[in-house]
């Protein structure tokens, strides 16, 4: 230690207690009685590349290293500045090898103690209704005096008298002033070298008073940390902390994912709510990194071209495959670490490759990659999917995505029944195998097959089966030729079905063309789609929601015998289903129900060969055999038909009827006759009286 800038000096050299060693790491220096504002350490490492660094503890108002200066040799010299009316100050002094080895030594530079104590940090805190605690910090070690007067009034200090023991640093006292009182704390201090406070420090006690505090954060779910000025944790009751008039608290609030934020305040009767908004540290990106559509399960391989090119600012695309395939992939990912994604079936897809929440179950490859397979039910050739993603706060951006088969494959068609009702009417079925648009032409068995035009708009129709109900035909049997063109422009092959005279009609061979041997019940067909509810469809495979359906408007006909329409399908179809109840019945018998029931609906309007109006009907019922009363039919018949139609349990009931009507047509007849016998034994002693006489 010197006064002096100069390291050869000598004679400014201030003496270190103890003398200095490699092994002590603590020192003071010799009491500095001189005027100067700073004294000078000078620091000599033992390696010549060895930093040196100085750092204030307490009582210094700045500290300049100068390092190496004119004069020092191999030491760096650094100037402490003591702190206003600080006698003393402390310093630690580190050294820094280039190896990365350091050591620390601490440093008390003294100087002609002339200034009193400085007291900080005072405050009286009531802890209850009566005890009262007061504390400060003190900067040097002494005596002081304490007096507790009214608001307003001037105490009288004598430190020869009854002192407190004060520290350096933090002082506490403890007094005993009632709830309802209010009071006043005066202390005086003077240091070890006598040197006395010129002013006494105030400090006003309240009374004690609780203040019922609630504390709102957003988010809501933050977490709520409130200390008092002890550091001792307060729990909120019943969703309020207690606070005391006056005291001070430290109110902490923190989430994961948010900044913590920190506030220390008073307690005042006129605050009772305190409200704390945290700044969010989370991601707020919901893009997507990428996104490509591919035939492949290899990540990179099979790209298919995307409409328009990915963009980050883009939430509508489409992919079209040139071919036909049972599947393609969809590959993605966050943009954002923290993001995640969920794809959701639209429309289009395979119901058993859909989740209970419409979601796609995400596939990854050995790499990482994720990627989702989206299954294309049966008969479609688009698939939408809607793609989710969010981000770490919880932003939510959707991004749609259509995929597309390039659809090559023409409808494959198949005839189910023909029958003819009356002269003038006939009702068709037949099945499809994708949805589409029909058309079709009447003409005379036997004619010519012409070309049926599908320029024009036609029914529309779904997968499954179709009835046609044609009326307006003359007599004779009649070809229908219909063919179906998908969405695609792709047409099927000509169907030709014969529908038979009515005349006819009790002969024939059924499905092959002829005359059927049945005249069957329009209704007896209807359309099915893959494309229904979740989960639904002809074969169980349609999407889980959302799925199109299509409602059968538009002409149907085209030039045969005379152009017919169609009209709403839909509605002829839900009038053409029937449930099946029954329990107990087997399956013959449960589809005969069906076929009456399906016959009560055949329709308000139908097909007509002479170019009026008409309505398709049908149900989602297969080829049912009609229950009706045809020509010739008797009513013997008619009543063994109606007896098959019935269920078990309508059966049971009629047969338990008849069985109760016998019985009490037994019982009656029996109890007349053995009345009537009663009676005649009755009489026959007086007959025989008479005749003696």
């Amino acid at each position: 230690m010197s006064t002096s800038n100069s390291y050869t000096d000598d004679t400014g050299y201030l003496a270190l207690e103890p003398a200095f060693t490699q092994e002590r790491y603590e020192y003071t220096a010799e009491m500095y009685n001189g005027k100067n504002e700073f004294l000078n350490i000078f620091a000599e490492p033992q390696e010549e590349d060895a930093s040196v660094t100085a750092e204030g503890i307490r009582g210094t108002k700045k500290i300049n290293n100068y390092g190496h200066t004119a004069g020092s040799g191999s030491a760096s010299r650094i100037a402490v500045y003591f702190g206003e009316e600080e006698a003393e100050a402390a310093v630690k002094v580190t050294v820094k090898t280039k190896s990365g080895k350091t050591a620390s030594y601490q440093v008390i530079l003294q100087r002609r103690d002339i200034y009193p104590p400085k007291l900080s940090d005072v405050r009286a805190v009531r802890y209850d209704a009566e005890r009262v605690r007061i504390t400060f910090a003190s900067n040097e070690m002494g005596n002081y005096q304490y007096k507790i007067v009214k608001p307003g009034e001037t105490p009288e200090f004598d430190l020869s008298g009854s002192v407190e023991l004060m520290t350096r640093g933090q002082n506490s006292l403890d007094l005993m002033i009632p709830e309802t009182e209010e009071k006043e704390i005066w202390i005086l201090a003077k240091d070890i070298a006598g040197n006395q406070m010129s002013t006494p420090v105030k400090i006003p006690v309240i009374e004690y008073k609780e203040i019922p505090v609630t504390i709102k954060t957003v988010p809501t779910d933050a977490e709520i940390r409130v200390t008092n000025q002890d550091g001792e944790e307060l729990k909120a009751q019943n969703g309020k902390y207690m606070f005391l008039k006056g005291n001070v608290y430290k109110i902490e609030i923190s989430r994961k994912g948010y900044e913590t934020l920190t506030e220390t305040v008073t307690a005042d009767l006129k605050v009772t709510s305190y409200s704390f908004t945290l700044k969010s540290l989370m991601s707020s990106d919901a893009d997507l990194k990428y996104l490509y559509v591919s035939s492949a399960d290899h990540y990179g391989k099979g790209i298919q071209k995307l409409e328009p090119s990915f963009k980050k600012t883009e939430d509508h695309y489409t992919a079209v495959y040139g071919d036909e395939r049972q599947s393609l992939n969809v590959w993605t990912e966050a943009a954002d670490s923290h993001g995640s994604i969920k794809v959701y079936a639209m429309s289009g897809i395979l119901g058993s490759s859909v989740q209970k929440d419409e979601t796609i179950f995400q596939t990854g490859t050995d790499e990482g990659h994720p990627f989702w397979k989206i299954v294309f039910a049966s008969g479609e050739k688009e698939a939408k999917i809607r793609i989710q993603v969010t981000a770490e706060d919880g932003t939510r951006k959707n991004v749609y995505l259509t995929l597309r088969l390039t659809d090559k494959t023409a409808p494959v068609l198949k005839k189910v029944s023909a029958s003819r009702i009356s002269t003038d009417k006939a009702s068709v079925v037949y099945k499809t195998s994708e949805k589409g648009y029909r058309y079709y032409k009447v003409v005379d068995a036997g004619k010519k097959i012409p070309a049926v035009d599908t320029s024009g708009k036609g029914t529309e129709v779904q997968a499954g089966t179709d009835t046609i109900t044609l009326t307006g035909l003359t007599s004779g049997e009649k070809d229908l030729v219909v063919v179906v063109k998908d969405g695609s422009g792709n047409v099927s092959q000509q169907l030709v079905i014969r529908i038979p005279d009515i005349k006819n009609a009790g002969s024939g061979t059924g499905n092959n063309g002829s005359n059927s041997s049945a005249i069957h019940r329009p209704g007896s067909g209807g359309h099915k789609s893959e494309a229904g509810r979740p989960g639904s469809g002809s074969d169980g495979n349609g999407s889980k929601a959302n799925l199109k359906k299509v409602s059968g408007t538009g002409s149907g006909g085209q030039a045969g015998e005379k152009n017919g329409t169609s009209t709403d399908q839909k509605k002829t179809e839900s009038k053409g289903k029937k449930k099946d109840t029954g329990k107990y019945g087997d399956k013959k018998k449960t589809n005969e129900k069906n076929r009456e029931n399906s016959g009560k609906s055949s329709g308000k309007k139908a097909e007509t060969a002479d170019g009026s109006s008409s309505s398709d009907t049908g149900s989602d019922g297969d080829f049912l055999e009609s229950t009706g009363n045809p020509e010739g039919q008797t009513v013997t018949s008619q009543l063994a038909d109606s007896w098959k139609g019935l269920g078990n349990f309508p059966k049971l009931l009629i047969i338990l009827a008849v069985l109760i009507a016998g019985y009490l047509s037994f019982w009656y007849r029996a109890r007349k006759y053995y009345k009537k016998k009663l009676l005649t034994s009755r009489r026959k002693p007086y007959a025989a009286t008479k005749r003696y006489r």
